[in-house]
């Protein structure tokens, strides 16, 4: 059976509570074939969504919903039609054995999603509908569309290759400054400002002068040197981002921390998963920092790590070169054994570059700042994944691709009219 739609899952994770609303004028908003939706089922199915979404006083949030809401109404009932020429009838138990499964995901007692609902002063009768609707288009293409899928050898393998080469992450370096706003009413002010500094720094003023030069103004805080996966940028400043080149300042962002100033120094992109299964030897020095340590402080004790990378002592010392001239220090040297394919996604691009003898750039983790030494490497062939669980994933991808197929047909095929 086919799960039931990430939007109703979506949909239920948290809802504020809402007031229960008057009924609209009964109306027709749409014939489908034989069937008529009408304007209360319309507006129920509306107040359902913008309600579990949390929504429900954004205007934005209404309009992106109108048509949204009408063609989920138009499918459903399209689904319906098509399960009952297959004499495909949906009990109170599959309605509840549906409600179960997102509760299960959700974490919640069984038997009390319903009530959740009906708590939010939310129209249960159209939740039910909804999940009337997905169950019936469930067993309709377990019947219909499922005996029709094939995967071949090929298919499998190909996926495996695919699967084991991993996909392409890409990565940022970026700086930044922050202007931090502490007055909702000072963003205008504080936005001209992070405007004037972006066109100096274009035009070629000395940043480190430019920058003393501003902070005897306004508070401005500096973002590390670091590399960062595009898809872990705020959002605001990934789409700034995108439309600037390598050495470009976006224009004035404005984000949680305040408004940023962000320049792109390089950018790179690498697999996640590993070219190859090597078992990796290394030597881990690990500069040990508080519960306190300040962004200051982590900046500085950073620019401190690179300085000991140029001097990480071999790999049969016990310690690392040239220590001595860093006293007050608490730094710790251990050896790991390990492969790439059990490092995090964050520390294996580090590492997998290395040649022998050679040291990772600096790492924050929550202990400290992190070096590793490459000591020794023994390459394995990459395994690929497993075959029947690659089965099961390709035919799951093709059985969605006829699903959404044969419901384009019913949609293509039957007599449509909105009237919203």
């Amino acid at each position: 059976m086919m799960r039931l739609s990430g939007l109703l899952l979506l949909m239920v994770m948290s809802a504020p509570a809402m007031a229960q609303e008057q009924p609209a004028q009964l109306s027709i908003a749409a014939i489908v074939n034989d069937s008529v939706i009408s304007s209360l089922d319309y507006q129920e199915r509306m107040r359902l969504v913008l309600g579990l979404s949390g929504r429900a006083d954004d205007p934005r949030a209404q309009q992106l919903a109108k048509k949204q809401v009408m063609q989920t109404l138009v499918d459903e009932t399209l689904k319906l039609q098509e399960a009952k020429r297959y004499n495909i009838v949906i009990s109170d138990a599959d309605i509840s054995e549906a409600q179960g499964r997102i509760e299960q995901a959700q974490g919640r007692k069984p038997g009390t999603l319903e009530a959740f609902v009906a708590q939010q002063g939310l129209p249960v009768e159209s939740f039910r509908k909804q999940l009337e609707g997905e169950v019936a288009w469930s067993k309709l293409v377990s019947r219909v569309v499922r005996r029709n899928v094939r995967v071949s050898d090929d298919e499998v393998l190909r996926a495996q290759q695919r699967l084991a080469a991993g996909k392409k992450v890409e990565e940022l370096q970026i700086a930044s400054i922050v202007f931090p706003v502490a007055n909702p009413a000072d963003v205008e002010t504080i936005s001209g400002i992070a405007r004037d500094v972006r066109s100096q720094l274009i035009a070629g003023a000395d940043a480190q002068s430019l920058l003393s030069e501003y902070q005897q103004r306004t508070p401005l805080e500096f973002g590390p040197l670091t590399w960062v996966q595009r898809e872990m940028v705020h959002a605001d400043i990934g789409n700034a981002l995108q439309k600037i080149e390598v050495g470009g300042i976006t224009p004035p962002v404005m984000t949680p921390s305040g408004i940023q100033l962000v320049r792109l120094m390089d950018k790179r992109s690498f697999s996640n998963a590993p070219q190859s299964n090597a078992e990796v030897a290394l030597k881990q020095i690990v500069l040990r920092l508080d519960d306190s340590v300040t962004d200051y402080e982590i900046k500085v004790m950073m620019d401190v790590a690179k300085q000991l990378r140029e001097y990480p002592g071999s790999c049969t010392q016990q310690g690392i070169g040239g220590v001595e001239n860093f006293e007050g220090l608490e730094i710790d040297v251990n050896y790991v054994r390990t492969t790439l394919m059990n490092m995090s996604a964050d520390v294996r691009p580090l590492v997998e570059p290395l040649r022998v003898t050679q040291v990772s750039e600096p790492f924050a983790a929550p202990d400290g700042i992190h070096m590793l030494m490459l000591c020794e490497r023994i390459d394995m062939p990459a395994a690929l994944p497993d075959r029947e669980e690659v089965k099961q994933l390709v035919f799951q991808e093709k059985l969605a691709l006829e699903a959404e197929k044969y419901l384009r047909r019913l949609r293509r095929e039957a007599l449509i009219d909105v009237r919203l």
